[in-house]
């Protein structure tokens, strides 16, 4: 598998949207052309919150945890396509709600109400504090090359190098 078609497959629906328009979808950072909200927003304690609410479903639970009764009644918000069509009234509304609380508060909330989110979080998070529940979620040191001595990989990332070596 080469890393061309990992990426073209990862653009998933992407190049069906090139495929019948012709076009490539305009660039908007982290947010999805056809769903919103799909970004990231800051709370009040300076974190990161990746959100997303991409059917009805997960927009009534995403509204339930705002608790923000503006942003329950907006005929511009009714339906997916009314969001994505206002996602910079959207953004601009929810940025401000995020910064009303902390990552911690959010994230009590937002798993109560059973919004599709997730904190974004920095290296020393992700390889420091990373809970080893699963199976090859541990970092390792490693000796692959004596000109280097040792240094830590995740065990994620040494599996596949061990892969390569078996190629």
């Amino acid at each position: 598998l080469s890393m061309l078609v990992a990426t073209i497959f990862s653009m998933i629906p992407r190049e069906g949207y090139y495929f019948a328009t012709g076009k490539s979808p305009a660039r908007i950072g982290n947010q999805h052309y056809q769903i919103a909200p799909y970004n990231t927003y800051e709370t009040g304690d300076h974190r990161q919150l990746f959100v997303l609410a991409h059917n009805d479903k997960f927009w009534r639970a995403l509204v339930e945890a705002m608790d923000d009764a503006g942003l329950a009644a907006d005929p511009r918000f009714r339906t997916n396509e009314d969001r994505a069509e206002h996602r910079e009234a959207l953004n601009a509304l929810l940025a401000r709600l995020f910064k009303q609380h902390t990552a911690a508060a959010w994230t009590q909330r937002l798993s109560r109400a059973g919004v599709l989110f997730s904190l974004v979080r920095s290296l020393e998070e992700v390889f420091d504090d990373r809970p080893h529940d699963r199976p090859g979620s541990e970092v390792v040191q490693v000796n692959r090359n004596a000109g280097l001595g040792l240094f830590r990989v995740s065990d994620d990332l040494y599996a596949l190098l061990r892969q390569a070596d078996a190629m």
